[in-house]
Protein backbone atom coordinates (compact mmCIF):
# COMPACT_ATOMS: atom_id res chain seq x y z
CA UNK A 1 0.00 0.00 0.00
CA UNK A 2 1.24 3.43 -1.02
CA UNK A 3 2.03 5.88 2.02
CA UNK A 4 0.36 9.15 -0.57
CA UNK A 5 -0.66 11.96 1.71
CA UNK A 6 -3.81 13.71 0.38
CA UNK A 7 -3.75 17.72 1.49
CA UNK A 8 -7.33 18.94 0.74
CA UNK A 9 -7.18 22.90 0.20
CA UNK A 10 -10.95 24.07 0.51
CA UNK A 11 -12.53 26.20 -1.78
CA UNK A 12 -12.73 30.04 -0.69
CA UNK A 13 -14.47 32.98 -2.38
CA UNK A 14 -12.48 35.65 -1.11
CA UNK A 15 -9.51 35.88 -3.73
CA UNK A 16 -7.59 39.23 -2.97
CA UNK A 17 -5.28 41.18 -5.15
CA UNK A 18 -4.24 44.12 -6.07
CA UNK A 19 -2.42 47.00 -3.89
CA UNK A 20 -5.08 47.82 -1.60
CA UNK A 21 -6.30 44.10 -1.02
CA UNK A 22 -9.20 44.48 -2.71
CA UNK A 23 -11.88 42.10 -3.60
CA UNK A 24 -11.64 40.10 -6.80
CA UNK A 25 -14.58 39.10 -8.45
CA UNK A 26 -15.29 35.54 -10.00
CA UNK A 27 -15.53 35.05 -13.73
CA UNK A 28 -18.61 33.40 -14.76
CA UNK A 29 -19.39 31.68 -18.21
CA UNK A 30 -22.87 29.81 -19.07
CA UNK A 31 -23.35 27.28 -21.52
CA UNK A 32 -26.81 27.62 -22.94
CA UNK A 33 -27.90 24.47 -25.78
CA UNK A 34 -31.73 23.21 -27.09
CA UNK A 35 -31.60 19.99 -28.74
CA UNK A 36 -33.56 21.15 -31.81
CA UNK A 37 -33.85 23.78 -33.93
CA UNK A 38 -37.38 23.29 -33.35
CA UNK A 39 -38.99 27.62 -33.26
CA UNK A 40 -40.49 26.39 -29.12
CA UNK A 41 -36.76 25.91 -28.69
CA UNK A 42 -35.09 28.66 -30.38
CA UNK A 43 -37.44 31.15 -27.98
CA UNK A 44 -35.62 28.80 -24.80
CA UNK A 45 -32.48 29.22 -26.20
CA UNK A 46 -32.91 32.98 -26.17
CA UNK A 47 -35.19 32.47 -22.67
CA UNK A 48 -32.06 30.76 -21.39
CA UNK A 49 -29.45 33.21 -22.49
CA UNK A 50 -31.16 36.61 -21.01
CA UNK A 51 -31.64 34.07 -17.42
CA UNK A 52 -27.85 33.35 -17.39
CA UNK A 53 -26.91 37.18 -18.39
CA UNK A 54 -29.41 38.81 -15.85
CA UNK A 55 -28.26 36.51 -13.16
CA UNK A 56 -24.57 37.23 -13.53
CA UNK A 57 -24.58 40.69 -13.97
CA UNK A 58 -26.81 40.98 -10.52
CA UNK A 59 -24.67 39.13 -8.98
CA UNK A 60 -21.73 41.81 -7.52
CA UNK A 61 -19.21 39.18 -6.89
CA UNK A 62 -19.27 38.01 -10.17
CA UNK A 63 -18.25 39.10 -13.66
CA UNK A 64 -19.62 38.01 -17.05
CA UNK A 65 -16.96 35.82 -18.72
CA UNK A 66 -19.23 34.76 -21.74
CA UNK A 67 -22.47 33.18 -22.64
CA UNK A 68 -21.64 29.78 -24.50
CA UNK A 69 -24.07 28.09 -26.91
CA UNK A 70 -23.44 25.57 -29.62
CA UNK A 71 -26.20 24.26 -32.68
CA UNK A 72 -27.22 20.99 -30.48
CA UNK A 73 -26.32 18.70 -32.76
CA UNK A 74 -24.42 16.91 -30.63
CA UNK A 75 -22.95 17.08 -27.03
CA UNK A 76 -19.53 14.94 -27.89
CA UNK A 77 -17.66 17.65 -29.78
CA UNK A 78 -16.99 21.57 -29.14
CA UNK A 79 -15.45 23.00 -32.28
CA UNK A 80 -19.03 24.49 -32.70
CA UNK A 81 -19.04 26.19 -29.32
CA UNK A 82 -20.07 29.69 -30.04
CA UNK A 83 -18.49 32.79 -27.24
CA UNK A 84 -21.76 34.95 -27.42
CA UNK A 85 -20.42 37.74 -26.16
CA UNK A 86 -18.06 38.80 -28.56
Amino acid sequence: MSNARIIEIPATRQIRSGKNNTMRKMRVAAYCRVSTEEEEQQGSFETQKLYYTEKINSTSEWELAGIYADDGISGIHTKSVTDLTR
